[in-house]
């Protein structure tokens, strides 16, 4: 019997990453707020690098970089070829 449902393929794992928490702006609906005690404020690009290759060997396919604001963060070209070289 056909119940008109197809199977869907699994949803691909998308890491969202912050590469720094900093930002110019003032948004009212922002949630993310100041940083807490002990978080990591900036990442260094090597850290950040590290970060994006272990997840993607866990498996996470797409990428979603937030913050703060992500285009002030200076290794962004840097981070933006390594995660297109990775897939």
């Amino acid at each position: 019997m056909k119940t008109g449902f197809r199977r869907m393929r699994p949803l691909m794992k998308k890491l969202h990453f912050s590469p720094l928490w900093r930002c110019n702006q003032d948004c009212l609906f922002c949630l993310k707020g100041k940083a807490p005690a002990g978080a990591i404020k900036e990442f260094p690009l090597a850290e950040a690098l590290a970060i994006l290759k272990k997840k993607r060997k866990e498996g996470f396919g797409a990428l979603s970089l937030d913050g703060g604001e992500p285009t002030l963060y200076k290794e962004l070209p840097e981070l933006v070829r390594a995660a297109l070289a990775a897939g």
